[in-house]
């Protein structure tokens, strides 16, 4: 099963990055609206991803059902690649992009549940559920974490590759992906189920299904402050990751070209050094937390990997040549792997059953919003603190500066991170192993 989720992580994340490659035929061509054009374009389907979370996740905790979304999602989105390229002029191609966001929160989401419910159904007794599923959903989420980004990333290939042919062939490739992923949702999982196969799926189903009786008696505001801090803390860690990514790719991919002299392909594999090492490591920091039950144990990890990305952020800031630079990006890509994996596993584990989806939107539309401003931030960051080094004799601490302000937001919440579990294990947490055991009565 941890296979057949990791695939289909890898195929929902390749459309999202197909049109990426001909963005600047498609702001100056199609729609000739220049550069300020193109961040709209980027930044509206972050947006339509936001607003839409909370209605998806709260609809699919409530019905106890993921195939609806799933197949629904990737038909819409589907259809808005299809029809996108077409549109009569750019603000209708923005409201197809704005929905096209909303769709994608709709499959993305309810797939990371799954993730979360990995092990849950095809087991017997619920003591036996309880005591494999969290190893179950550990390596799943090793394994999809990985996947997702090596999907990232096989998207801005194959889209670079086929936008030279023709440029609307990308818009017509996601579409078609889609499609396929719609067909292959209910013949890949089982019948709103996480279980080895569909026939097996019925406890699990009946087991979602009760769950979702008791969603409308689930009050987050109930689980007290210290719960509420450790629910928090993960989804905030969220943005900061994206919200680092956007510093990586706008003010560190400028500074590599323009003040270090580095060539584009050196520059890239800076980056994708970052990514690469992020995707590889995270079957392996998953691995580690497969027999840890719990989510002390997902805190520490998360935690430690947090503090080396923010080291390995700051580092960027400080490197002045390529061997500097290329170390730095190791360091970060280091601990961006120990941490993603573990923080999708410490939002599972600390999601209230019955608000699983709810959690697992609320994650990927923080990463959105992250991904939203992050360049925005950067930029601002940048040009302030440019004038403040300027204003005490040191201008060549400007970018350093900056990459303080990025690294040192993980390394605080990473702390924020440890603290809230020291508060919530003396308070409720303590006689709970997770903040989702919570309810109300």
């Amino acid at each position: 099963m941890q296979f057949r989720l990791a695939l289909l992580a890898f195929l929902v994340m390749v459309p999202g990055t197909l049109c990426a490659p001909v963005l600047r035929e498609l702001v100056n061509d199609i729609f000739p609206v220049g550069p300020d054009g193109a961040a709209w374009f980027l930044s509206v389907g972050m947006l339509g991803s936001i607003l839409a979370a909370p209605v998806v996740g709260r609809l699919a905790d409530a019905s106890g059902r993921r195939m609806p979304f799933l197949v629904g999602g990737a038909l819409v989105n589907a259809v808005c690649w299809a029809i996108l390229p077409y549109a009569p002029d750019f603000n209708v191609a923005l409201g197809i992009r704005l929905i096209e966001g909303a769709a994608s929160i709709a499959v993305i989401g309810p797939l990371l549940a799954l993730v979360a419910e990995a092990g849950r159904e095809h087991l017997g007794s619920a003591a036996a559920r309880e005591a494999d599923a969290e190893s179950s959903a550990a390596m799943a989420f090793g394994w999809v974490a990985m996947a997702m980004m090596l999907g990232i990333g096989a998207g801005l290939a194959i889209g670079g590759i086929v936008g030279g042919y023709w440029l609307y062939a990308p818009f017509w490739l996601a579409a078609l992906w889609m499609l396929v992923n719609a067909l292959l949702f209910p013949r890949m999982l089982p019948a709103d189920g996480g279980g080895e196969a569909v026939g097996d799926s019925t406890g699990g189903r009946e087991a979602r299904e009760g769950e979702a009786l008791d969603v409308e008696r689930v009050s987050v505001l109930a689980l007290g402050v210290p719960a509420l801090v450790m629910l928090a803390l993960p989804i905030g860690l969220a943005f900061a990751d994206r919200f680092a990514t956007g510093y990586t790719m706008t003010s560190l991919n400028f500074r590599m070209r323009e003040e270090l002299l580095m060539s584009p392909g050196a520059a890239g594999g800076v980056l994708g050094l970052i990514m690469l090492s992020m995707s590889l490591l995270s079957p392996l920091s998953a691995r580690l937390l497969r027999h840890r039950r719990g989510a002390l144990p997902a805190v520490l990890a998360v935690a430690a990997g947090s503090i080396v990305f923010g080291l390995g952020l700051i580092a960027t800031g400080f490197a002045n040549g390529t061997m500097a630079m290329t170390s730095a990006a190791l360091l970060t890509g280091l601990g961006a792997g120990l941490m993603h994996a573990p923080t999708m596993i410490l939002n599972a584990r600390l999601a209230p059953p019955a608000l699983r989806a709810t959690m697992m939107t609320a994650y990927v539309a923080a990463g959105s919003l992250g991904n939203l401003v992050g360049p925005l931030a950067a930029r601002f960051f940048e040009t302030r603190l440019a004038v403040f080094a300027e204003s005490i004799g040191r201008p060549e601490l400007g970018f350093a500066f900056v990459s303080l302000s990025f690294g040192g937001l993980e390394i605080v919440l990473a702390v924020g991170l440890l603290l809230g579990a020291w508060a919530w294990l003396r308070g409720d947490g303590g006689s709970e192993s997770e903040a989702g055991k919570h309810k109300a009565s």
